[in-house]
């Protein structure tokens, strides 16, 4: 066997790893403002956009997020207690600040990270095993594809937008296709419309 190498002998230890590194930046404004692009031609399912509570995403610009920027925010962003520290200032995340910032209600339903299929009736396990799996292409194309001409293709509907604005901006994550943990706020859609 051969020596060991001295070629890293003298450098500094390298940092512990940061509380925030290896997630990465899935969150995709542009792709919200490319959906309302689309909606201003569908007036109908605009309507069901406005009345689930979430019209004011069509403010979102469609442009790409620098990424070097929101690399800046990220890493003085502390997990535990939810706020930002920068050199200007500090700034405390609240559900009430990012509800006002995007136009979203803060009333509804609390829903747990897990669902528990034992609890579901059998309409919402159909729901739940038909949007399991699903990838965001997928939902897009449903949300082109499908008419908005009966009440059953607008719970549909809704449900798929729902998914989409969660999977590609409100809480995006590394997973290219829909978890079961992104299921909960599908299945109760009387406490989504008419929010605001």
């Amino acid at each position: 066997m051969g020596k060991k190498s001295t070629a890293n002998k003298g450098k500094a230890v390298a940092e512990p790893a940061k509380k925030n590194q290896g997630h990465e930046f899935r969150c995709l404004p542009k792709t919200v403002a490319q959906m309302f692009i689309y909606l201003k031609e569908h007036p109908e399912k605009r309507a069901l956009v406005d009345e689930m509570g979430f019209g004011a995403l069509s403010y979102l610009p469609n442009e790409y997020l620098n990424q070097r920027l929101l690399r800046q925010i990220y890493d003085r962003y502390d997990i535990y207690d939810n706020t930002i520290y920068s050199d200007a200032a500090t700034v405390s995340i609240t559900t009430e600040k990012i509800g006002h910032a995007l136009g979203l209600s803060l009333r509804g339903t609390h829903y747990d990270i897990k669902v528990d299929k034992k609890k579901l009736s059998q309409e919402d396990i159909e729901v739940y095993n038909f949007f399991q799996g699903t990838t965001t292409v997928a939902l897009q194309n449903l949300i082109k594809t499908t008419p908005v001409n009966t009440d059953e293709n607008k719970k549909l509907w809704m449900r798929a937008f729902m998914l989409f604005v969660q999977q590609v901006f409100l809480l995006p994550n590394s997973m290219a296709k829909i978890t079961p943990m992104a299921l909960p706020t599908i299945f109760d859609l009387e406490n989504t419309r008419n929010r605001n």
